[in-house]
């Protein structure tokens, strides 16, 4: 019980103080990507120069036909000001303090979130409820913040 009290209240707390608020809860990286860099009043080409990346490589994480680094979440959410959490689970990889709290409650956890968030897998629309990007390699850097 403890456990889905502070899962609740981490999870309504991080929500109040994300920006895109009017977002959809299920929603790509890409798109939250292209919202919160909008509400900073940033375009493609001054959050590249910002990044020392190019617009080309923004513009297909945006379009989700690239995926990235963990160093680049964090990046890109320290340059436009937003909580890095929504944008690191949505690029697939899992804050420290939750996949700790999933390993040392491998049973209890999923199941406080399956309970939690039922109505939200509800409307998944048939998936077997594993996410492909989770599945896929781990970049040797980023193998330990990886999603599993």
């Amino acid at each position: 019980m403890w456990l889905t009290v502070t899962v609740n209240r981490v999870i309504l707390a991080r929500m109040k103080r994300t920006r895109a608020k009017s977002l959809p809860l299920s929603i790509d990286f890409g798109r939250r990507l292209q919202a919160e860099r909008e509400a900073a009043g940033l375009s493609l080409a001054t959050l590249a120069t910002k990044l020392k990346v190019t617009k080309g490589y923004l513009s297909r994480l945006e379009s989700d036909k690239a995926t990235p680094s963990a160093s680049m979440v964090e990046r890109i959410a320290q340059a436009i000001g937003a909580d890095p959490d929504p944008l690191r689970i949505l690029a697939g990889y899992l804050p420290t303090d939750v996949k700790q709290i999933l390993s040392q409650h491998p049973v209890e956890a999923p199941a406080v979130l399956r309970e939690t968030f039922s109505v939200y897998a509800t409307r998944n629309n048939g998936s077997n409820g594993y996410s492909t990007k989770a599945t896929q390699p781990a970049l040797a850097a980023d193998a330990d913040t990886r999603a599993f």
